[in-house]
């Protein structure tokens, strides 16, 4: 993610969703920086229509529809509910629990998530200098500005409101049916065949179809940038290790030892970065994948007693594959880090001083721990 391709990618995503409501998150393609501001009563009203279109709209009204059309065909089945409509809502259900675990996971922990990925940009642009502090050299800002970006056209300014019509369009003729099941049995049959009332359905349906996807787009590309940020950093630093001869310490030590005190700094940095990641914030994850796991359940107990098409296991593994796909990149690079690691005892002790005058510029983030993460640092891997 920390490239100039990765961070177009984020200031074009940000800016195609500025005419939905205003969330508390934001980036400024400048600075290449997250900001965050925390819902206050001072400040609720500004940020009201968010909470409203993704608490009550999305995942009320809209989840809510497919959890009972789901139940339903548990309890009382419906012919007209097809296998396609219960795999759609399985889906809707499982993204729908994903954005708003997003959604609480901005509101109670958003401004650690952007310090961590600002962090993780400033140690990026850190990899072009000799300090330890944010530099944007006037090298890197000349590169900037040459370089042309893929999105670059006439049209830039007119493409981003368009992104999220692309997914809508087969989002509405895959979902639209989902809302009318619960109408069926809450209004009147002679209301229901009205062609007005199924007009109204259609109408509606289509707008909070596109507001499910449109806040799904939003968040999922968040939660993606907060996922995949520091992998990337982990795999640079792998890099940047693998350029070095470990060998060439005792010809050109000051250089060298310089130069690998940094890597580590960096390596043991993002390693407490990742335990405090997996610490308190591991129980929403599992929260999660618990949540899809019964939703699972309630779909395969419904799908077996109607139809015997597709087998179990389909079922059972989608609602983990991005659970996959955030993980495995990640899980892949501690096979290398040892590759690097293998520095004499020596080596180590001598540069530990360094790393302990350094410790004081992290300690704000890393609090009383970091000298114990940091003699522990080669075992985090």
């Amino acid at each position: 993610m920390p490239t100039r391709l990765g961070y177009k990618a984020v200031a074009v995503h940000f800016s195609a969703n500025k005419y939905l409501c205003k969330m508390p998150l934001d980036f400024d393609k400048k600075t290449k920086q997250f900001s965050y501001t925390k819902i206050t009563k001072a400040n609720f009203s500004k940020y009201a229509g968010w909470l409203s279109v993704v608490f009550f709209f999305f995942y009320f009204i809209s989840v809510g529809h497919s959890t009972y059309m789901i139940v339903r065909q548990v309890v009382k089945p419906n012919p007209a509910v097809k296998l396609k409509h219960i795999f759609l809502g399985v889906m809707m259900n499982t993204a729908g629990t994903m954005v708003v675990g997003t959604v609480i996971y901005v509101l109670r922990s958003g401004q650690e998530a952007v310090d961590r990925v600002n962090w993780l940009i400033q140690r990026t642009f850190n990899f072009c200098s000799t300090r330890n502090e944010f530099v944007l050299t006037s090298h890197m800002e000349d590169d900037l500005r040459r370089t042309r970006h893929i999105w670059d056209s006439r049209i830039r300014n007119a493409f981003p409101s368009t992104v999220p019509f692309f997914a809508t369009v087969f989002g509405m003729a895959a979902n639209l049916d989902v809302y009318q099941y619960l109408w069926y049995d809450i209004l009147p049959v002679e209301v229901v065949n009205l062609v007005w009332t199924r007009i109204v359905i259609k109408f509606f349906s289509g707008i909070l179809t596109y507001i499910g996807f449109a806040e799904s787009c939003r968040m999922l590309g968040i939660m993606g940038i907060l996922a995949i940020a520091p992998t990337q950093l982990m795999a640079r630093i792998v890099k940047r290790l693998a350029q070095r001869d470990i060998g060439e310490m005792g010809q050109n030590s000051d250089e060298t030892e310089e130069y690998l005190h940094r890597t580590y700094l960096d390596y043991i940095e993002m390693k407490i970065i990742e335990v405090s990641f997996h610490g308190f914030e591991a129980t929403l994850a599992f929260q999660l994948i618990e949540c899809g796991i019964w939703l699972c359940s309630a779909s395969i107990f419904a799908s077996m007693r109607l139809y015997d098409i597709l087998p179990l296991g389909f079922y059972v593994m989608f609602p983990f594959f991005t659970f996959a796909i955030f993980g495995i990149s990640q899980l892949l690079l501690p096979v290398f880090v040892p590759k690097c690691t293998k520095i004499s005892p020596k080596l180590w002790s001598s540069g530990w001083g360094n790393w302990k005058e350094k410790g004081s510029q992290i300690g704000d983030v890393c609090g009383d721990n970091f000298g114990h993460y940091a003699r522990c640092g080669s075992s985090l891997a």
